[in-house]
């Protein structure tokens, strides 16, 4: 019989500490980690396009899932951030009130992120993709270029 109490006993121990390694993995291996380990923690809060109109980065779930909220030209977009598990890539889903959708990938490097993304047009069901990425230039600005255009976005912190 004490022999059974021990084995449960040494069990139970062991059982503790692999769910107590596995949550302290777990909290290391999310999107606010990976954010602030490459200078993205910046990005929560509220950024301005040189139209002026508003691009708001908040937590949907504190350090899992990011959401992405602007109103362009009329046109409402959501975008929802969330990375893959034992995984330095993060998935991006987006819509938008015109009907307009697009899902993809991006990844976070020191001052860079990359996206690879899937879009279609309203009203169509063809999916073309679109390669973009933003360059942070300081804590308050970013720029965003997108492959095949010239142009150059800039964003400020408001």
């Amino acid at each position: 019989m004490m022999k059974l109490k021990l084995t449960l006993t040494a069990l139970a121990v062991g059982l503790c500490s692999v769910l107590i390694s596995s949550s302290q993995e777990e909290a290391e291996d999310n999107l606010a980690t990976l954010l602030k380990s490459n200078g993205w923690d910046v990005l929560i809060g509220t950024w301005l396009n040189p139209s002026g109109e508003e691009f708001i980065f908040s937590w949907q779930y504190p350090g899992t899932a990011l959401e992405m909220v602007a109103e362009v030209n009329g046109v409402k977009r959501s975008s929802i951030y969330v990375k893959q598990a034992k995984s330095a890539t993060v998935n991006v889903f987006a819509y938008d009130s015109s009907g307009g959708s697009s899902y993809g990938t991006c990844t976070f490097s020191k001052g860079i992120a990359e996206f690879v993304m899937k879009t279609n047009a309203p009203g169509t069901n063809e999916l073309r993709e679109m390669k973009f990425k933003y360059t942070l230039t300081n804590d308050d600005a970013f720029e965003a270029t997108m492959e095949g255009h010239d142009h150059v976005y800039k964003y400020t912190k408001k």
